[in-house]
């Protein structure tokens, strides 16, 4: 994506603040026979991913698409090191990790 059409979707997506979600991990299906996610009502459906009413897409590709690379960076930095941590303080040296045990053994090839 070039500067000019990054800064223009990071603006649509201000412009759209505050958020108006509909969630809902039910399948309904539309008045021209598809199958969607949303809430089916008495007046109709609604849809989670109708954008004339739902900012669900718009939140969704602020939030994975444009910070995919924070949240693997937060993933590995702070989850994984946090867990790598624990396992230091509390595995004993001769302990086999618990990925190498297989069906109560352990495979010392790590195959």
């Amino acid at each position: 994506e070039t500067d000019d059409t990054a800064a223009e979707h990071a603006h649509m997506l201000t412009d759209a603040i505050p958020f108006s979600i509909i969630g809902s991990t039910e399948d309904a299906r539309s008045p021209y026979g598809r199958l969607v996610k949303g809430h089916e009502y008495l007046w109709g459906i609604a849809e989670v991913e109708n954008e004339n009413y739902s900012d669900f897409h718009n939140l969704r590709s602020l939030l994975i698409c444009r910070h995919m690379f924070d949240l693997n960076s937060m993933m590995k930095e702070l989850h994984y090191e946090n867990y790598r941590q624990q396992q230091m303080e509390t595995r004993k040296f001769w302990e086999p990790c618990p990925s190498l045990i297989i069906n109560g053994s352990w495979d010392r090839d790590g195959t």
